[in-house]
């Protein structure tokens, strides 16, 4: 699949097993965190941004960075262009994005939250959910393990869900990064990746209280 992104990748092979999904967004996360350091916020992060470069071991570039903004320098842009195009993906999008409110870096770790639901997943954070009432702005998506459940009880529409297992910490690294406060996520993309390296070493993540 050299040459697809990821989007391409899951239509085609389906859900990625955690050990799979994990290393991917670690690598988006120093992406991100190097074009953080240059001052740069993607706000448009979703897998059809995320590029295979090479599929063993899998390499991910990420692309598109036409809707970037500087950190610093010129004023926030309007959510809408002149012509009415949307300044993100909605589905990815964070709620200081939703609501037409400054961004930061932490809109960025919002998007690798939402990534990183769907690669477990296979379905946005707030799919379907909007219909029943829920406040994406407001409220956290339910967690990936759940999703799994219900997916597995009740359809085989994604054969490669089966067997899937998500543990709580991965399930407390995703929702910390999906906060729809962002003083509540992630400090940084940075951050969210050391996290999920150390839930990789068998460690203690920051995203669940010690006990």
């Amino acid at each position: 699949l050299r040459g697809g992104d990821l989007a391409d990748y899951l239509a085609e092979f389906g859900l990625l097993a955690p050990q799979a999904a994990w290393p991917i967004v670690c690598q988006v996360c120093s992406a991100i965190q190097a074009a953080h350091e240059h001052g740069i916020i993607h706000r448009d992060l979703k897998l059809e941004n995320m590029y295979i470069k090479q599929r063993e071991p899998l390499v991910v570039k990420l692309l598109d960075f036409g809707i970037a903004k500087m950190l610093a320098g010129a004023p926030d842009e309007p959510m809408l262009t002149r012509t009415g195009q949307q300044l993100m993906t909605p589905e990815y999008a964070a709620p200081e994005q939703l609501l037409g409110e400054p961004v930061t870096t932490a809109t960025d770790v919002y998007a690798l939250g939402a990534v990183l639901f769907e690669l477990l997943t296979g379905a946005r954070p707030h799919e379907g959910r909007r219909s029943n009432g829920q406040d994406p702005t407001r409220e956290l998506p339910p967690t990936p393990s759940s999703v799994i459940r219900s997916d597995t009880a009740s359809t085989d529409r994604e054969t490669a869900i089966h067997g899937i297992e998500i543990s709580r910490d991965l399930d407390a690294i995703c929702l910390k990064a999906l906060r729809p406060d962002p003083e509540d996520r992630y400090p940084s993309a940075e951050q969210l990746g050391s996290d999920i390296e150390r839930h990789l070493a068998g460690q203690p993540v920051g995203a669940r209280p010690a006990t």
